[in-house]
Parts: C-alpha cells; structure tokens; sequence
C-alpha cells in the first residue's frame, strides 16, 4: 500500500511540476501543537506482571492516564505551482505518561505491599507527504496531505514495591504507516502562518491487538524562499 501511495505522489509530482515550471518554490518552517492520543495499549500492558501465581489480579486498582502532551515539528517543503507541494517533516510527539499505584492483595508474601509503575510513551519520527492546495485568495490557502509517517516508539517504564525498584527498561518499536491533514494558511509577503489539524498511527505497537491513533492540533510558521 505504502509503495502504491509513494507512486502515486510521484505522478501527481511529475505532471505539476510539467504544467506550472514557473511557479516553484522551496519553504521551510517550524511548528507547534497539542496531541491527544487514543492510547489502545501501552508498553505496561504488555510487560508488567500484575497477576499473581495463580494468574488472577494481584490488585483491583487501575491505571491513570495522561493522554496529551505538546508536540514540535521541523519541516521543509518544495512547492510545484499553486496547488501542489511536496514536504518532508520531521516531528516530535511528545511524551505522555501512564501511572499506576496498585495495593497488593493477592500477591502471597506481598500482600499489604503497595506497587507503583511508571510508563512513558514516547513517538517521533519523518513524514512525507503531497499537498493538494486550494488558493480562496491571494493571501489564503486551504489545503489536504497525506504521506506516509515511519515512525520510532519508547515505552520505558520502572516498577517498584514499597520504594524498591523491582523491574525497569527501555523497550522499543518502530514501523511506517499513513498519515493525514486538513490546513488554511495565511500569507504575507514572503512569510507565512499556518492552522492544521494532523492524525497519525502507529500500527499494533508491541504487538498490540490494536492501534494507536495520534490527533494532532498545531500552528507553523513558515519562510517562502
């Protein structure tokens, strides 16, 4: 599907850049936004031992979670003419925490013991991506992306038992997925301002059964070269 994606861009590329030569310019920018994740599974679900000897629940407690965070990305584009650009962008986004405080009641010898866990979720990576701009006005741009995202993912997380750390590590995933976009930017001279909404996955990480959705809501501020 990605190569079939990749393609396609390729062509749109071609023709545009045939059709409107005189048109083209390079641009560069960086931007900033709150993402909120749709968090299926998380490194602490596939990791900690939170059942006791006989399988069942060591504790009826459950998980916080925190599910935004801020987001930064780099990006540099080349655009082919007034309705097609192509960009790459590099995006960090954010950290968001899963925590846990669990008194134990079925785990034997630990019993009355308390169990704290601490996961950290940690995605970026490198997204490229075609354009589809739609010009209102000579200063207003509406515009759609779609790319795809190949991404890198850290899940460290630590379990300690009355203060003493009993399990911690840095496991990681990575893998390449679509991603998507909806925009208006504002132009000034050779300056620009811009409002996007972007969705990104992360398909099944750590073997998850599902996915994890990214919902991205961010300003950038560009420089037309």
């Amino acid at each position: 599907m990605y190569k079939k994606l990749l393609a396609s861009i390729g062509l749109v590329l071609a023709g545009a850049t045939l059709a409107h030569a005189g048109d083209m310019s390079f641009y560069e920018g960086v931007g900033v936004g709150a993402v909120d994740y749709n968090l299926h599974v998380t490194n602490a679900e596939r990791y900690l031992p939170f059942t006791g000897a006989d399988g069942n629940p060591i504790s009826t407690d459950t998980y916080h979670f925190d599910k935004s965070t801020t987001a930064y990305q780099i990006f540099g584009g080349f655009r082919f003419n007034r309705y097609v650009a192509l960009e790459l962008n590099l995006a960090n986004l954010g950290t968001v925490h899963r925590d846990g405080t669990f008194a134990i009641t079925n785990g034997g010898n630990l019993n009355g013991a308390t169990l704290v866990s601490h996961t950290r979720f940690k995605p970026k990576g490198a997204g490229l991506s075609v354009l589809g701009i739609w010009p209102v006005s000579p200063s207003i741009d509406l515009f759609a992306r779609a790319g795809v995202f190949d991404w890198s993912l850290g899940a460290p997380y630590s379990i300690t038992v009355q203060g003493q750390t009993l399990q911690q590590a840095r496991p990681s995933d990575h893998g390449t997925d679509p991603f998507f976009g909806l925009g208006a930017a504002y132009k000034w001279g050779d300056f620009s301002v811009r409002l996007e909404y972007q969705r990104y996955t992360f398909s099944t990480p750590f073997t998850a059964v599902n996915d994890t959705d990214a919902n991205l809501i961010g300003a950038a501020f560009l420089y037309n070269f």
